[in-house]
């Protein structure tokens, strides 16, 4: 956790701590190409070295979720929220992280965080956001016969 939140604080990403889970919230501007769906040179250290933390979390959940802002096509911000979460992924893999510990999503625009209604606000809403879960264990308990 340390780790995270020194690169969080270094890069101006969001972290936040609720127990058992740790979200890591990666603003679009800055860190990807603002008319594609790349991430930029300057976007790609940092998630190095988001990734050389997390391939030692074997035993979590990695969810990486993309969402957008409200303008535009419903479908085509789901695609580019997509697109921007297997950014992120593509990155975590190539650094160690296992694609078997990593799930993908898209909420599109169907989860804002500010009012797109004004620039400051969609942009807030443009974001990637990498949750880290504990992975259930194995249940103990012994089925009937």
């Amino acid at each position: 956790m340390a780790e995270l939140t020194a690169i969080a604080l270094e890069e101006q990403y969001e972290i936040e701590n609720n127990g058992e889970e740790i979200r890591l919230t990666i603003p679009v501007n800055g860190n990807f190409h603002p008319k594609r769906t790349l991430l930029l040179p300057s976007g790609l250290v940092p998630l190095s070295r988001v990734a050389k933390v997390l391939r030692g979390a074997t035993d979590s959940n990695i969810e990486v979720t993309g969402h957008s802002d409200s303008h535009g096509d419903d479908s085509l911000n789901q695609q580019l929220s997509m697109e921007r979460a297997q950014a992120v992924a593509s990155v975590l893999q190539l650094g160690g992280v296992s694609r078997h510990n990593m799930q993908l999503r898209s909420e599109g625009e169907s989860a804002p965080r500010a009012d797109n209604g004004t620039p400051e606000g969609r942009e807030r809403n443009r974001r990637v956001v990498i949750n880290i879960t504990p992975r259930n264990p194995a249940s103990n308990i012994a089925l009937a016969p």
